[in-house]
């Protein structure tokens, strides 16, 4: 289906991949938030004024105020209608 008007890109934390913040394809983000949850680490960061979250079943050394990309894993994104919430991709 189509979109009537604006869209929302939706991923999921776990389904981000840490990369160099100026690799393609990659939202560059500065680290705001580093949390160790034992066997995984959450990491928020800003992007353009939007909040990103991301999930790492690995520990990398991150720190607040780090640059980061943050690269969507292929075929793992959608798009919603920002109107009616209708996933169209």
């Amino acid at each position: 289906s189509k979109a009537s008007g604006p869209v929302l890109f939706g991923i999921r934390p776990e389904h981000l991949d840490l990369v160099a913040a100026d690799q393609p394809g990659a939202f560059p983000a500065e680290v705001t938030m580093v949390e160790s949850t034992g066997t995984a680490m959450f990491v928020t960061g800003k992007s353009a004024g939007f909040e990103l979250h991301a999930l790492f079943s690995h520990r990398p050394s991150l720190r607040r105020g780090d640059r980061i990309g943050l690269r969507p894993r292929p075929g793992l994104t959608h798009l919603f209608d920002a109107g009616t919430e209708t996933r169209i991709a």
